[in-house]
C-alpha cells in the first residue's frame, strides 16, 4: 500500500473530526496508523515520514474524546508509545524522536514535524504554490 493512501486517510479523519464526527474519524485514523506501522516494520522510509503527523493527529482526537465519562487521553499516550516503538524497531531514529514527549513536559508529545519539502525545488519556489484548491476555483482566470 502506498504511504500517501494512509496519509490521505488521516487527512480525511482530520476533516471528519473537525465536523464533530468522532467515530468515523477514529476509524480513519486507526486505519492510517495501522497501515503506516506495517510500512515502518518493513523499514519503509516513505511510510515512516508520515508516521509522526498521523500519530499526533490521532492523539489530538483521542484527548478530546471520553468513554463513560473517562478521558481517552491515556489511550492516546499509549498509542504514541506504540508508534514510537514501531519507529525504533524500524530503525528510524529521527522519526522516533518526533514521537517522544517534548522537553520540559511529562507526557505531552512534541509538535508534529513541518510538511516535507519537495526535493529539487527551492523553498521560496515551493512556498509560492497554493494548496487552497477550492480558493483557486473561486479565482477568476485571466482572459
Amino acid at each position: 500500500e502506498h504511504p500517501l493512501f494512509h496519509r490521505t486517510l488521516a487527512d480525511l479523519a482530520e476533516c471528519s473530526a473537525a465536523t464533530a464526527d468522532a467515530i468515523p474519524a477514529e476509524g480513519l485514523y486507526q486505519s492510517a496508523a495501522d497501515g503506516l506501522k506495517r510500512g515502518v516494520h518493513a523499514r519503509s522510509l516513505a511510510h515512516a515520514q508520515h508516521l509522526p503527523a498521523v500519530a499526533h493527529g490521532y492523539r489530538r482526537l483521542l484527548t478530546k474524546l471520553s468513554w463513560n465519562g473517562q478521558s481517552r487521553a491515556a489511550q492516546g499516550d499509549a498509542m504514541m508509545r506504540e508508534m514510537h516503538a514501531a519507529a525504533v524497531a524500524g530503525g528510524f531514529d529521527r522519526v522516533s524522536a518526533m514521537l517522544l514527549p517534548a522537553a520540559g513536559s511529562d507526557d505531552a508529545p512534541s509538535a508534529p514535524p513541518p510538511p516535507p519539502r519537495v526535493v529539487g525545488l527551492e523553498p521560496w519556489y515551493q512556498d509560492s504554490f497554493s494548496t487552497d484548491f477550492f480558493g483557486m476555483l473561486d479565482e477568476e482566470t485571466p482572459a
